[in-house]
């Protein structure tokens, strides 16, 4: 009768050491591998989305200029704001909440501005003509006109109060060409693009 000989010898240390360490090279590399291409996949994702964020502005400031008058056409600013009137539509830029706006010619700009939003993710905006003429606005917001008195009756003049439609101190650039220079930055979670180009009037009236 043959005998089988059985090998009930187990797992010596050092196998088991090298087995635990294979082990360990291949979840670390597994591990690696999906946390790299995680983070490509997020900022593909970020870069795709700030891209996609920057056509949208550019589009709208595009259609908005091109379909202007540049007889009509005059920039704005303060402290506060930047409007850019293209004879049709106005671009208002609120500089302390990093917002862009449309508003038709008509309108008043940066009223009800989430109404009239473009983009809550501008961090800058700038534009400027080829050729500039600059004026500033210097106008009392307030006259008073002194009493008069006729006779022994006295006569007493009401003051008048005059309003700039502008606040003093707004910087007024008016166009002398067709051309104007577009340049704004769009930061979203962590990214930032810069957008420059120069976009043509095309109705002189």
């Amino acid at each position: 009768m043959k005998k089988v000989l059985l090998n009930n010898k187990g797992l010596s240390l050092l196998e088991l050491i090298i087995g635990l360490a294979i082990s360990c090279i291949v979840i670390v590399s597994a591990f690696s591998f999906v946390t790299v291409g995680s983070k490509e996949y997020d900022s593909t994702t970020k870069n795709t989305e700030i891209q996609t964020e920057v056509q949208f502005v550019s589009g709208i400031v595009s259609d908005a200029i091109v379909a202007g008058k540049y007889d009509s056409a005059s920039i704005y600013e303060g402290t506060t704001y930047l409007q850019l009137n293209t004879g049709n539509k106005v671009l208002y830029y609120d500089k302390d909440n990093n917002k862009l706006a449309l508003y038709d010619a008509g309108e008043t700009p940066g009223a009800a501005i989430d109404d009239h939003l473009v983009s809550d993710k501008v961090d800058s905006f700038q534009v400027s003509f080829g050729e500039t003429g600059k004026e500033t606005t210097t106008a009392p917001t307030t006259t008073s006109v002194t009493p008069t008195t006729t006779g022994a009756t006295p006569t007493t003049v009401t003051p008048v109060t005059t309003t700039s439609p502008l606040p003093a101190g707004t910087t007024v650039e008016k166009a002398t060409s067709n051309l104007v220079n577009v340049k704004f930055e769009i930061s979203m979670k962590g990214k930032s693009v810069t957008y420059q180009d120069e976009y043509k009037i095309r109705c002189a009236k």
